[in-house]
C-alpha cells in the first residue's frame, strides 16, 4: 500500500462561497442602515493588481462612534514592476491572496474617518516573487491602517496600508510583506 502526500493547492471554491454566503445571511446582526459592503480597487506590492471583497458591520457602538466589520478580500496581482521598467531582473509570477478578518472604523459620525484591520492571511507567489524571494503557499496575520472619506450616503473610498507577518508552508523562516490598497467600497 503507497501512502502519498496531500498537499493545500488552492482554496477550495466551496469553502470561499460559503463563507461569503455565511456574511450575507448575517445580516440582521448589527440591524442598521448599510451593513453589507463590497469594495474594489487597485493594489500594489509585492506586485500590481486588484483587490476585491466583502463585508459585513457586527458591532456598532454608538456611544464611542465605532463600528466593526467581519471582512473576506481576495487580492490578484499579475503584474510586477518589470512590466513597467525594465531593469535587468526577473520578472515576477502571479500573486494570489485571500484575506479573512475584522475592520475597526472610527468616529463614523465624520465623512472623513480612520480604518484598522487585522486578521488571517494565505498567499500564493509564483516565478520568481518580489520581497519573499521564494514560490509557494505563505499563511500568517495581517494588520493594517487606513482612512476613508464617505461620497455619498453608500459610496467611500480611501487607502489603507497593511503589513503581513507570513511564513512559507513547511518553513520557519518569517517573512514581512507591505501591501498598499485604495479600496471604492459600496455599501447597503
Amino acid at each position: 500500500m503507497r501512502v502519498t502526500s496531500c498537499r493545500f493547492q488552492r482554496p477550495p471554491l466551496a469553502i470561499l462561497l460559503l463563507l461569503m454566503g455565511t456574511l450575507c445571511a448575517c445580516s440582521t446582526l448589527a440591524k442598521g442602515e448599510r451593513d453589507i459592503s463590497v469594495n474594489v480597487g487597485p493594489s500594489i506590492l509585492p506586485n500590481i493588481g486588484v483587490t476585491t471583497g466583502v463585508g459585513q458591520i457586527f458591532m456598532r457602538n454608538e456611544e464611542r462612534d465605532v463600528s466593526y466589520t467581519f471582512e473576506i478580500q481576495a487580492t490578484f496581482q499579475p503584474w510586477d514592476d518589470e512590466d513597467i521598467h525594465d531593469d535587468g531582473f526577473p520578472g515576477a509570477g502571479n500573486f494570489t491572496q485571500f484575506q479573512l478578518g475584522v475592520k475597526r472604523a472610527w468616529p463614523m459620525a465624520e465623512k472623513r474617518h480612520w480604518t484598522s484591520r487585522a486578521g488571517a492571511v494565505w498567499f500564493r507567489a509564483e516565478g520568481e516573487p518580489n520581497i519573499v524571494q521564494l514560490p509557494g503557499d505563505y499563511v500568517g496575520v495581517y494588520i493594517g491602517f487606513g482612512f476613508e472619506r464617505r461620497l455619498g450616503e453608500h459610496l467611500t473610498l480611501g487607502p489603507d496600508l497593511s503589513l503581513l507577518v507570513v511564513t512559507l508552508e513547511q518553513s520557519h523562516d518569517v517573512d514581512f510583506v507591505p501591501q498598499l490598497a485604495y479600496r471604492f467600497t459600496w455599501s447597503f
